[in-house]
């Protein structure tokens, strides 16, 4: 199974590949200055869970997506709990396994620097998906 993305590795490369620059992130998230963009981008000091849904939006990424990365490197066993919780309970353990994978592939792939799944990807990960609920 790959290697979860650090908060930090994802934070920068969603940054780099926002249209916007740090200094505009910096002042849609609520700071003066830019370097705390910068700490963040370096894994210096975390990225603040609040900072999440504006820092997702400037840089035009998917918010949950930013906060599964984030939660999972800096409390990783709060967030098991929550999706053991949480999460839809009508999936088996193979169906969980499945998105446990997608979810793996997505956080390579971002990190390459696609912002997406292939829709080959996406289309082997449904069929597959439904020939286990079938």
């Amino acid at each position: 199974m790959a290697k979860n993305v650090t908060a930090h590795e994802y934070i920068s490369r969603a940054i780099e590949m926002s249209p916007l620059t740090q200094r505009e992130i910096a002042t849609m998230a609520g700071y003066d200055k830019p370097n705390v963009i910068s700490m963040m981008k370096t894994g210096i000091t975390k990225v603040p869970i609040n900072k999440i849904p504006v820092l997702a939006k400037a840089c035009g990424v998917d918010e949950k997506h930013m906060l599964r990365v984030v939660m999972q490197d800096y409390y990783p066993e709060v967030w098991e709990v929550l999706m053991r919780n949480f999460e839809t309970e009508s999936l088996n353990e193979e169906e969980r396994e499945l998105i446990r994978q997608h979810r793996a592939s997505k956080d390579e792939s971002f990190v390459k620097g696609s912002r997406s799944m292939t829709c080959a990807a996406a289309d082997s990960s449904v069929a597959a998906a439904a020939a286990i609920v079938a």
